[in-house]
């Protein structure tokens, strides 16, 4: 609809071309964002609101808690074992000199 008002010459003529171009690149933004959250919507484990009750609302949320706890523990481990690594040739570069 936008395009079509940026075109008619009602609009020209009433120096509105620099706000339809305004309202046009919000409205290709905004929809750019809706499809972005409805691809999100459509990847996610969530199987639809019908079978989404409190149960397996609890069941979802817990799964997402222990798969961001899993990942910060395997980041703990990764970040102690560079430290380690790190120690051990301070050590032996101790040695050695």
């Amino acid at each position: 609809m936008l395009r079509l008002c940026d075109r008619l010459p009602y609009f020209a003529a009433a120096d509105l071309k620099s706000e339809i171009s305004n309202l046009i690149s919000l409205s290709a933004s905004v929809s750019r964002q809706l499809r972005a959250w409805a691809d999100a919507l459509q990847n996610s484990d969530i199987k639809g609101q019908r079978r989404l009750n409190d149960k397996t609302r609890r069941q979802y949320e817990h799964k997402q808690r222990t798969d961001a706890f899993w990942r910060q523990l395997d980041e703990l481990g990764t970040r102690n074992q560079k430290l380690s690594e790190e120690a051990d040739e301070r050590a032996a570069s101790r040695t050695v000199s």
